[in-house]
């Protein structure tokens, strides 16, 4: 029995170096958010693993509907999920060019999300001061129109004075 216990441990497969050391990161994060972070990368690990896993199973003769039930899902789950990853040359490496795509297309998404905030930022700062060389503009318009009837009415009597006293000079009055 000794020699059987030998055999499964010959067969067993070995966690790859990458899984166990973003295991060991997720664990001995010093806070939440880092291990949350940390777990990301895990998942992308684990999942270049399933690849391979996935590739060593149809080398072995499993099927796509196998496969697909053994992760719980439909054989073109399982087809759509994993035919990028299994290169003819059975490495998973589509698969992780992929993932890096889709962080970098994230991390694009993020800065200009970021950049979007500061112009919309910059923007009401500016609407926000032309707002109030508006309000300006309009509070010298409306001065400018009291100070205009003032002269107005200030004309139109000394017109009258004018006219009343070119009256009373006029002889045969």
């Amino acid at each position: 029995m000794a020699g059987g216990s030998k055999l499964c441990l010959d067969m067993a497969r070995s966690i790859p170096d990458e899984v166990t050391q973003r295991w060991q990161q997720v664990t001995v994060s010093d806070s939440a958010i880092t291990a949350v972070a940390e777990s990301r990368a895990l998942l992308r690990s684990l999942a270049g693993w399933q690849a391979a896993l996935v590739q060593e199973a149809l080398k072995e003769g499993s099927t796509w509907e196998q496969i697909g039930e053994a992760l719980g899902t439909t054989r073109q789950a399982a087809w759509a999920r994993f035919r990028h990853a299994i290169e003819p040359d059975g490495g998973p490496s589509a698969m992780n060019e992929r993932v890096e795509a889709r962080e970098q297309l994230r991390s694009l998404w993020e800065d200009a999300e970021s950049r979007r905030r500061e112009m919309d930022a910059r923007w009401r700062e500016e609407e926000d001061r032309l707002r109030e060389q508006l309000r300006q503009s309009q509070d010298q318009l409306r001065e400018a129109k009291r100070r205009h009837a003032r002269e107005r009415r200030a004309a139109r009597e000394e017109l009258r004075r004018s006219a009343d006293a070119l009256r009373a000079a006029m002889p045969g009055r």
